[in-house]
């Protein structure tokens, strides 16, 4: 009998410890960001389907994102912090931008490709 009671102790430090891991990745979901901004071609063109995400200073990035017909892109869920916001056209190099995400959202500038 005693051995049924320490695994049940035992049992609720596990349910303490996945408790406190649930609320920790709910916290941290809510404290993530949308990025957002639009990127156009020289004359004003929505540049359209461009892959865009960004990359935190210890090399991990986001899953692409694509822009729309409007040439505007969303990226969700990125934790606050400093990121290079990578931007893919074609086959060039792709063009690097500096930003600060805060939450809830962060605008970035509008950005014009060749």
């Amino acid at each position: 009998m005693r051995h049924i009671a320490e695994r049940v102790r035992s049992s609720g430090n596990y349910v303490r410890v996945a408790l406190g891991l649930a609320i920790f990745l709910a916290a941290w979901q809510l404290r993530a960001a949308t990025v957002r901004g639009q990127i156009a071609h020289h004359g004003g063109l929505a540049a359209r389907y461009i892959s865009v995400r960004v990359v935190s200073p210890n090399g991990s990035a986001s899953p692409f994102g694509r822009t729309g017909d409007d040439g505007w892109y969303y990226l969700n869920n990125i934790p606050a912090g400093e990121y290079t916001l990578e931007i893919q056209a074609g086959g060039d190099k792709p063009l690097s931008v500096r930003i600060s995400v805060r939450e809830p959202t962060t605008d970035v500038q509008p950005i014009v490709i060749p």
